[in-house]
């Protein structure tokens, strides 16, 4: 290499992954920045945003922290023929090069076809060992279901697991996350009754044995809230619940107070939080990261407000902080994913509000949410790569002549900070 660049080059070092780290440091303005970013490292850090993937709403997602990979299943998607999908569809994020894949769908000589969820929405997905295990969800067609679905992470094969007790009833909207060997389900709609639910189920993987405990302390009724699990407790945060207990009277109740479920005294504690709390929403997602719970963005329709903030939960000190993070975060959305991959986190889809209709291909609705497609990097611990990538794109550095595959990341992000400055234009 010749030119301006020939000091970049010069610098180029390589990682076990193949990113190339340092190059940018040629440019005191870039170095600069990187180094005020890294001194501040524990302030967090959006650190990428790549365009491309799939639309989808409502889905769910599992992050392999060993493999660097993000499974994402089923959910909704306006146009794009989505009732004709028959079989629930996945996709696979690759963070090592930022590339997406769809795996190939069962046909019906495949032996897991039958064993292969239907197209869904609302849904739970939760990883124990290699399998990512899927409960309840609905579609228009189907209704909603109570089958316990098993997707093995090595064969990428579907099965139906044999199970004793009694499994939850049909739901959607519900939360689900694994403490130890359990799985634990709790809330979401009721299709058979037409109910929010305030029960809390688990299933033992081990025996795969359903389990019912019983409370009487508290009735929590809601959906579309996050249960995350820190050691052997659940912290429930939001969702929507009813003035009229049980029953949908579209008389929306957001709670944000925090509760505690005890696994193994299995019952419900409130907590009184200290400092300043996040508004009640539905929607939102949520994360665990080193004792500390995070949550991000969610719906209030009372308010008629869609969030783009982010909130830290330390149980411990029973305190609630808000989050600033450095970098380009994303827009306010609801019903996307997030899930964790070692120190960060990848936040995939949902939809967000936009001034002007938005008309689908193979869909005659115009809409004012709009689906999205991008995915975001968040990283508890910045990494000198991601912070380097960045500064390039903040700075406008020339980058044509870098490695094809750092050349290929920086072009998606790119891509996608200019499709967020236009959706923008278009909402304002």
């Amino acid at each position: 290499m010749t030119g301006p660049h020939a000091g970049l080059a010069a610098k180029i070092e390589y990682t076990q992954d193949g990113i190339a780290a340092g190059y940018f440091y040629a440019y005191h303005q870039i170095r600069f920045e990187v180094i005020r970013h890294w001194n501040f490292a524990r302030n967090m850090f959006w650190t990428a945003d790549i365009a491309g993937g799939p639309r989808r709403v409502n889905h769910a997602a599992v992050g392999l922290p060993g493999r660097r990979l993000m499974f994402v299943f089923g959910g909704y998607c306006t146009g794009d023929e989505y009732n004709k999908i028959d079989k629930i569809d996945v996709h696979v994020f690759n963070l090592s090069n930022f590339q997406w894949c769809k795996l190939k769908e069962p046909s019906k000589c495949d032996d897991d076809y039958q064993s292969t969820p239907y197209m869904r929405y609302g849904h739970t997905a939760s990883l124990i060992g290699c399998n990512i295990y899927i409960f309840g969800g609905r579609n228009d067609q189907h209704g909603a279901c109570n089958i316990l679905y098993c997707f093995n992470t090595n064969t990428f094969k579907w099965s139906i697991p044999n199970t004793t007790g009694t499994p939850p009833g049909a739901r959607d909207g519900h939360s689900s996350c694994v403490v130890n060997t359990k799985l634990y389900i709790f809330g979401g709609y009721k299709e058979v009754t037409q109910q929010f639910s305030s029960e809390m189920q688990f299933l033992e993987s081990e025996t795969m044995t359903w389990h019912y405990p019983i409370w009487t302390t508290m009735n929590l009724w809601r959906d579309f809230h996050t249960c995350t699990s820190i050691g052997n407790k659940i912290y429930l945060f939001g969702g929507r619940g009813d003035s009229s207990g049980p029953f949908h009277t579209n008389r929306g109740i957001y709670d944000n107070a925090i509760y505690e479920f005890d696994t193994e005294k299995m019952d419900w504690t409130q907590i009184k939080t200290k400092g300043k709390t996040p508004k009640g929403r539905r929607s939102h997602s949520a994360v665990e990261y080193k004792g500390n719970l995070f949550i991000f963005g969610g719906y209030n329709e009372r308010l008629k407000t869609h969030f783009a903030d982010m909130w830290k939960f330390d149980p411990a000190k029973r305190r609630w902080t808000e989050i600033t993070p450095h970098g380009n975060g994303p827009c306010a959305r609801r019903r996307h994913s997030c899930c964790m991959l070692g120190d960060e986190f990848v936040l995939f889809g949902g939809t967000c509000p936009t001034k002007v209709p938005v008309e689908y291909e193979d869909d005659d609705r115009m809409k004012y949410l709009q689906d999205l497609s991008d995915v975001y990097l968040f990283e508890f611990c910045p990494r000198l790569t991601a912070l380097c990538k960045n500064a390039v794109l903040t700075h406008n550095v020339d980058y044509s002549e870098l490695p094809s595959q750092i050349r290929n990341e920086l072009e998606r992000m790119r891509l996608e900070r200019c499709r967020r400055r236009f959706s923008k234009e278009v909402k304002g």
